[in-house]
């Protein structure tokens, strides 16, 4: 949850950093720092809901999905 929190904050700086930039760069640049920046905290959620035990495999440890 800590990792999340850090993410989701930087994710905001660098929206706030974005608005900053010359108009002509906003739809592109500043468009792609946005998303990728959201894309950590999505990538974070979604490896977070996938922590779920599996069959041993075949040399009978546990592996994470």
């Amino acid at each position: 949850m800590e990792v999340y929190k850090r993410a989701y904050a930087v994710s905001l700086g660098v929206h706030r950093a974005t608005l900053a930039f010359p108009k002509m760069e906003q739809y592109a640049l500043a468009d792609q720092l946005r998303r990728s920046s959201k894309a950590i905290c999505a990538n974070l959620a979604e490896g977070f809901a996938k922590q779920t035990r599996s069959k041993p495999d075949s040399h009978g440890s546990f592996r994470w999905r």
